[in-house]
């Protein structure tokens, strides 16, 4: 049996995904294409620049695990425009020389980025499981984790251009204005996809009218 082709709005939607995700990813490395610039500006040490870059990814790694949680609980596609908002607004802020003028500053904000970062993995899956069948969850899957790589690649090629021409701040603008009106657009194009609904096993009777009601809770951690 022929495998069902993916619909054209389920195409749109994994477009604006892989898109938001690879702009998100491509902050996420742009510091490690700047130490030379930071140090010398901040007078901050490899330690130091090292802790932040730490921090920022440790924070990432604690707001995977809350986020996770929280997305069985509420609106995924909701939840998914929040952490880009949270990653990127940091981000774009970081390249205003107001809210950067000292080292704490600047760690700030890229903790911040951090948290949107963190929660864009648990949320981005969560999402990607609704809205498309079992066929085509791997392909989705695919794209996503292409998203990361590319994001991570523009990221640094972005940065290592800019930075000698314009300075360091202007990678942080440019990398993270596109996502803000890129996630308004997928709030409003989006629709929240019932849970479980692309399982096999669920379809039938979610299309009769049935909610899948099974949440995580924390006994499950264990």
């Amino acid at each position: 049996m022929a495998k069902a082709k993916m619909s054209g709005r389920d195409i749109t939607t994994l477009s604006l995904l892989f898109v938001m995700t690879l702009l998100l990813f491509a902050d996420q490395i742009i510091m490690s294409a700047i130490l030379p610039e930071l140090s010398k500006e901040y007078g901050a040490d490899e330690t130091t620049l090292g802790i932040i870059g730490s921090a920022f990814t440790l924070v990432g790694a604690f707001m995977s695990i809350l986020f996770g949680y929280i997305a069985d609980k509420g609106s995924r596609k909701w939840m998914l425009v929040m952490v880009i908002l949270i990653g990127e607004i940091p981000c774009i802020l970081t390249g205003v020389p107001y809210f950067t003028q000292t080292i704490g500053a600047f760690a700030f904000l890229r903790l911040l980025s951090g948290i949107g970062l963190g929660g864009v993995y648990p949320v981005s899956y969560s999402v990607l499981a609704d809205y498309f069948k079992e066929e085509h969850r791997a392909t989705a899957s695919a794209w996503m984790n292409t998203a990361w790589s590319v994001g991570s690649i523009i990221g640094v090629s972005v940065a290592g251009y800019l930075t000698n021409t314009y300075g360091w701040r202007l990678s942080f603008i440019l990398i993270g204005a596109p996502n803000i009106p890129i996630a308004l657009f997928f709030a409003l194009y989006t629709k929240e996809p019932p849970k479980g609904r692309t399982e096999d096993a669920l379809e039938e009777l979610i299309q009769k009218g049935l909610v899948y009601k099974q949440k995580i809770n924390f006994r499950d951690f264990a």
